[in-house]
């Protein structure tokens, strides 16, 4: 999904049809390993936030890991027009 120059990017409706009624009309977006990023339903997130946090906080590439994943994590609502504004790095 190409983002427009101001940073916002429209999510198709059949997402924001999935995620309709499981919780705020937003997406979690954060670093991905890659050299992307990576979204995910405000339901979901949660799930995968406390999935991370339990991992094993003692081992340097875990902590590591935990810190980039969870730091850059924004919330991102979904506008009127079914839009999230990324923002910048």
């Amino acid at each position: 999904m190409p983002s427009t120059p101001k940073g916002r990017v429209s999510i198709p409706a059949k997402f924001r049809d999935a995620i309709e009624g499981a919780g705020p009309q937003a997406f979690m977006v954060t670093n991905d390993l890659d050299p992307c990023l990576v979204a995910y339903p405000m339901d979901e997130w949660f799930q995968e936030e406390k999935r991370i946090q339990s991992l094993p906080g003692f081992v340097a590439e875990t902590l590591q890991y935990k810190r980039f994943f969870i730091s850059g994590a924004q919330e991102c609502p979904i506008d009127r027009q079914g839009r999230i504004l990324i923002p910048r790095a």
